[in-house]
């Protein structure tokens, strides 16, 4: 399974399974943060399992009103460290 592509099509572009994780709004533009589920999917781990990864301050997220998002980036970057690890 593919989880992130070493050179993503476009800047943003985590894919899971050929599914594109960062994918557009209805303007077109590429999302830069996705929901916890949407993270935790496109790295191929539970969701309660990217909450740890966040508790442990492993992942980064941002917080908007109520919800918690991770910037894409943040899941490039997280792969990117466990590669070298």
């Amino acid at each position: 399974m593919r989880l992130a592509s070493s050179e993503p099509d476009e800047p943003g572009s985590v894919t899971t399974g050929g599914h594109d994780m960062a994918k557009k709004n209805k303007t077109g533009i590429p999302r830069a943060a996705i929901s916890v589920e949407e993270a935790a999917e496109a790295l191929g781990i539970g969701r309660t399992y990217a909450f740890q990864l966040i508790k442990d301050g492993d992942l980064e997220t941002i917080k908007t009103g109520r919800r918690r998002l991770v910037p894409v980036k943040a899941v490039e970057a997280f792969l990117a460290r466990m590669r070298k690890a």
